[in-house]
């Protein structure tokens, strides 16, 4: 029972780090897992019905790394669980499970890579618009034609940061240019030039990110 309990608690960590593999494209390694979690030896270990269930439970998370919409990919991996026979050995489970792998994993790298893409064009786009004084995420989501949170979400994985914050660094970081470039510029026209309509909001980041405000920073450069 013990040697069971070991087995058991080390089931979930490898399962886990198989699927971080299938996400990042790793699927050699990923089949290396998959060899450790089912030893061939035809069920012996831990009993066929328990190496049965873990398999429908690897499928069914690769079939959500392929997503759930109606793709080439998921209808695949939705007919390898259809299709899985009776009477299978544990080596039939690997082979099986080496060919979700794949598909799965094809699939997260086409997802990576238009994600990424995605992050280039609306930093991209960032970088050229963000002194307009209505740029924010909807804008973003309206000019690259797709879901605005969808690219938040996306900008915040890539970058660490929310798209909105780096909206405003961008901002301040023309600010501070201004300040020292131009001395008798207002800090209100400031505010104005890098995109922000309220003065009192540019006051209340320029602080925030800096420490003090954009009076200061000008005297104290």
């Amino acid at each position: 029972e013990t040697a069971e309990i070991s087995v058991y608690s080390s089931i979930i960590p490898k399962e886990n780090e198989m699927m971080m593999n299938v996400r990042s494209g790793n699927i050699e390694q990923a089949k290396h897992i998959v060899d450790e979690l089912f030893a061939a030896d035809d069920g012996k270990r831990m009993g066929k019905i328990y190496y049965v269930g873990l398999e429908y439970n690897i499928l069914n998370n690769l079939i959500v790394i392929a997503g759930q919409n109606l793709s080439e990919d998921t209808a695949a991996l939705t007919e390898i669980v259809g299709s899985i026979p009776r009477n299978q050995s544990i080596q039939d489970i690997k082979k099986l499970l080496y060919k979700a792998v794949e598909i799965a994993g094809r699939k997260a790298d086409k997802d990576n890579k238009e994600a990424n893409d995605i992050y280039i064009k609306a930093r991209e786009y960032v970088d050229e618009h963000f002194s307009e004084h209505d740029m924010d995420v909807s804008k973003i989501g309206v000019a690259l034609g797709m879901n605005a949170f969808y690219i938040s979400r996306i900008f915040k994985q890539y970058s660490g940061v929310k798209l909105g914050s780096y909206i405003n660094e961008m901002r301040i970081e023309k600010a501070k240019k201004l300040l020292l470039s131009d001395r008798a510029i207002k800090v209100n026209d400031v505010a104005a030039q890098v995109g922000f309509d309220n003065p009192r909001t540019f006051l209340k980041i320029f602080k925030e990110r800096e420490g003090i405000t954009p009076t200061q920073y000008r005297k104290t450069h």
